[in-house]
């Protein structure tokens, strides 16, 4: 939230109790880590997938054994390094 949005709120929302108040934004801030951490979590996944259509030789390059890439794509998406 920007310096001048959250004026505006402030200067919007006076008659709400201040215990209130923080209470809407820090659920503001919660639902907002939740939504970036699964955007993580799904991109991650995706790169995991995308490990796995790689070739022995592309594998070796990065210096990943096979075996190291199916461990890496069966984590399950929530489990984020």
């Amino acid at each position: 939230m920007t310096y001048r949005a959250f004026h505006a709120y402030c200067d919007t929302a006076r008659a709400v109790p201040v215990q209130n108040r923080l209470s809407i934004t820090l659920r503001a801030i919660t639902v907002r880590d939740f939504a970036h951490w699964v955007e993580r979590a799904f991109a991650v996944h995706r790169q995991r997938r995308r490990l796995m259509r790689l070739n022995d030789r592309q594998l070796q390059d990065i210096g990943i054994a096979r075996q190291e890439a199916k461990y890496e794509a069966s984590r399950p998406f929530w489990d984020l390094p």
